[in-house]
């Protein structure tokens, strides 16, 4: 059967309501930090007539996951129990609005429709209080054959675990999944999941499960041990992959023997973690959904960057198919930008506000920065890339040469001269300051050359282009690495 979606999860369909909180208050409504607690529509009730002001989002852990793999362009659909009311119809409205199936029918009478309030602390720690209502209701009976026996992974949400007729559901997926030749991915959810149902668990694991997504604190109480590398090892033993994230120090991903380790990206500060988990599983599975193999999971990133001047987000895969979607406000600006991700064989999302009313300088200035980070995030330390790649690009009259190194010392070399101001609307100058841009915060060494040419359209794109063949070349994986930074001193 073709595959009519990527990832199909199962999950408790809840309206997340998020509001900041100090420790103090924590303290005074007795909450855990950082834990996941059950409540009854009594204490949802008291308990958010003391939040602070909120937003509101259709969420939940497998939810959010297969919102995830919609971002990233995948097919997703998914399958949970909400009531037949307005946050029900809210949730219903917002997977439809982000292009995901939900066909599972509302619960008629009963509980309402499921909430959980999260308090954010200022470390970003997020504290959970989920009133699960319709959410317990789901029964094996709701597991569309046609949907699970289309996805190529079937994604399982522990928090589910709790509820008998949920775990049948699982059951019941599982086998549909495995009977169509697909695979079962499960997260633990939560390490109070797992003490609470350790055994059925680790045999639900053994049994029926290829995947398994797990936190450091999950895995470890899953095996009942404080020695993570121990509890990695014992899992990998049981499943086709362990995925397993540890905050700031990345994750651990366990397959045919080998462990590959996935480093976190660095930033200033951390607003908020509610949901990592989940957005991890989104592009991990996306990843797998698309054929790529483990050392290249993560080659995708997204970076946002908001000034007084400009408001930038970059989504860029490293391994796409050249697809482009770019909006910056400047037309030429734009079509260099979708020639650079077509001809780089990137798939690239650019989405640029900019203070065009003064002039370009920023809007181009600042995007080429962004993309710069988002190409760096994306190679994840320089391990196992070529490091090296150079291209000559002609265009009638032009010819252009470009050579990069992937060294993490950024440096620009720009021999191009332009005979008019202008392309288009676009000042010629604006184009070393992109390259500059791009190189410094990529961590490139660019050199970049017009060896001959007087068409200034030419000039310009024939530069983009040779930028985007060497760099193709320079981020491919090279197998002779082994998965190491190509250094003598180990690390670029």
């Amino acid at each position: 059967m073709t595959a009519l979606y990527d990832v199909a999860a199962i999950g408790n369909a809840i309206v997340d309501v998020i509001a900041q909180c100090d420790d103090a208050f924590l303290a005074r409504e007795g909450l855990v930090k950082g834990s996941m607690a059950l409540i009854d529509p009594a204490r949802a009730a008291s308990l958010y007539d003391v939040m602070a002001a909120a937003i509101e989002a259709s969420g939940g852990s497998a939810a959010n996951t297969v919102a995830g793999v919609a971002s990233f362009g995948g097919k997703g659909a998914f399958i949970g129990k909400v009531a037949d009311d307005q946050l029900g119809n809210v949730f219903r409205h917002d997977m439809k609005a982000i292009g995901c199936a939900f066909t599972t029918p509302s619960l008629a009478e009963g509980p309402a429709t499921a909430q959980s309030l999260i308090n954010v602390t200022p470390d970003a720690q997020r504290t959970m209080s989920t009133y699960l209502g319709a959410c317990v209701e789901l029964t094996s009976a709701d597991v569309d054959p046609a949907i699970i026996e289309a996805a190529r992974y079937s994604y399982l949400e522990g928090y589910l675990f709790d509820p008998p007729e949920a775990r049948r559901a699982f059951a019941k997926a599982a086998a549909l999944a495995h009977g169509a030749g697909r695979q079962i991915a499960i997260t633990l959810s939560d390490s109070f999941v797992v003490e609470r149902h350790r055994a059925g668990l680790l045999g639900f694991i053994e049994t029926q499960c290829d995947i398994v997504f797990a936190n450091a604190a999950e895995v470890c109480a899953l095996f009942e041990t404080d020695d993570f590398d121990a509890a990695v090892k014992a899992l990998s033993e049981k499943v086709t992959i362990a995925a397993v994230t540890r905050s700031e120090r990345g994750s651990v991903v366990a397959a045919g023997g080998q462990v590959h380790e996935i480093s976190a990206y660095p930033v200033e500060k951390v607003v908020d973690t509610t949901g990592a988990g989940d957005q991890y599983a989104a592009g991990f599975l996306f990843g797998l959904s698309q054929g790529r193999p483990l050392p290249v999971m993560a080659r995708t990133a997204e970076v946002v960057r908001e000034t007084k001047e400009t408001q930038i987000r970059v989504w860029i895969d490293l391994d796409g198919t050249g697809v482009s979607t770019i909006s910056t406000g400047i037309g030429f600006y734009d079509h260099m930008l979708e020639s650079f991700a077509r001809h780089g064989g990137f798939d690239l999302k650019v989405e640029t506000k900019g203070d065009l009313h003064i002039d370009m300088h920023h809007t181009v200035e600042d995007t080429g920065i962004v993309l710069g980070l988002a190409v760096n995030k994306a190679l994840d330390g320089f391990k196992g890339i070529r490091r090296f790649g150079a291209a000559y690009i002609p265009m009638d009259e032009t010819l252009t040469r470009c050579a990069i190194d992937l060294s993490n010392r950024p440096y620009l070399i720009w021999k191009v001269d332009f005979k008019r101001p202008k392309v288009g609307e676009m000042d010629t100058e604006l184009f070393k300051e992109f390259h500059h841009a791009f190189a410094m915060n990529c961590g490139a060494c660019v050199h970049l050359e017009t060896l001959y040419g007087d068409n200034t359209h030419h000039v310009a794109e024939s530069g983009f282009k040779a930028l985007a063949r060497a760099l193709r070349q320079a981020v491919e994986i090279d197998p002779k690495t082994g998965g190491l930074a190509p250094s003598t001193k180990g690390v670029l």
